[in-house]
C-alpha cells in the first residue's frame, strides 16, 4: 500500500500526452531569483515563480520512494503542478503547466521517468474525481494516492510510482455517481522507443 498525506494547510483534456522526463537527476533544475525556466512541449519557454506554489500532496512507497507535489498559478497566467521524487540518493523534479484542465476535461496528467527514480504519474483533476487507477500491461491495477479537494484551486491532485517491468496501458478516472473514464497510456511513447534490431 502507498502511504500519502495531504498538505497541512486548511482544505477549505484531452489529457496531456505521455512525454519523457527531461528533468535533471540528483540536481534540481536551475532556479534564478526564485524562478524556474520551464520548457513547454511546443518549445516555448516561460518562468514559473516557485515561492507561490503550495504543497498539496506528499507520499512515500514501501520501497522508499518519496514524493512531494506542489501547485499554484504560474507567472504566465497558467497553472503549474510540480513534483519532486527521491529514491536513495537520486533526486528528480518535473512539472506540468498550461491550463488547469483542458476545456471539457476532468484530468490533466503527466507521465515520465528520470535516472535513479521510477516511472511516475502525476495529475490534477476536477473535484468530482473520486479515484485514479493505472492499469498495467499485466492486468494489475494500481490506485494512485489522492489529495482532498483543495478549495483554493477547486482541484484534487494525485501521483504515484509505477513498476519498471510492467508498463502502464491505461488510466481509469472514477467519478461521483459511478461513471468511469478511460485514458490510454503508452510508455515509452512510440517516437522515443529504440528501434528494434533485425533478427
Amino acid at each position: 500500500m502507498t502511504l500519502a498525506r495531504p498538505c497541512s494547510f486548511p482544505v477549505p483534456m484531452s489529457a496531456s500526452r505521455a512525454v519523457p522526463d527531461r528533468s535533471r537527476t540528483k540536481r534540481p533544475n536551475e532556479v534564478i531569483g526564485g524562478e524556474r525556466l520551464v520548457v513547454a512541449r511546443n518549445g516555448s519557454r516561460r518562468k514559473v515563480t516557485l515561492e507561490g506554489l503550495r504543497e498539496v500532496l506528499v507520499g512515500e512507497s514501501p520501497d522508499g520512494v518519496r514524493w512531494v507535489v506542489r501547485a499554484g498559478p504560474d507567472s504566465d497566467g497558467g497553472f503549474y503542478t510540480w513534483i519532486r521524487r527521491s529514491h536513495g540518493s537520486a533526486l528528480s523534479e518535473s512539472g506540468l503547466g498550461g491550463e488547469v484542465l483542458p476545456p471539457g476535461q476532468l484530468i490533466n496528467f503527466w507521465i515520465g521517468q528520470a535516472d535513479g527514480t521510477p516511472l511516475f504519474v502525476m495529475a490534477r483533476t476536477a473535484p468530482q474525481v473520486q479515484r485514479v487507477t493505472v492499469v498495467l500491461a499485466s492486468g494489475f491495477r494500481r490506485d494512485l494516492s489522492m489529495s482532498p479537494v483543495i478549495a483554493d484551486f477547486g482541484l484534487r491532485f494525485t501521483a504515484g510510482p509505477l513498476p519498471d517491468d510492467d508498463p502502464p496501458v491505461s488510466m481509469e478516472v472514477a467519478l461521483e455517481g459511478g461513471e468511469t473514464q478511460v485514458h490510454a497510456l503508452r510508455w515509452p511513447p512510440p517516437r522515443f522507443r529504440p528501434p528494434s534490431r533485425a533478427s
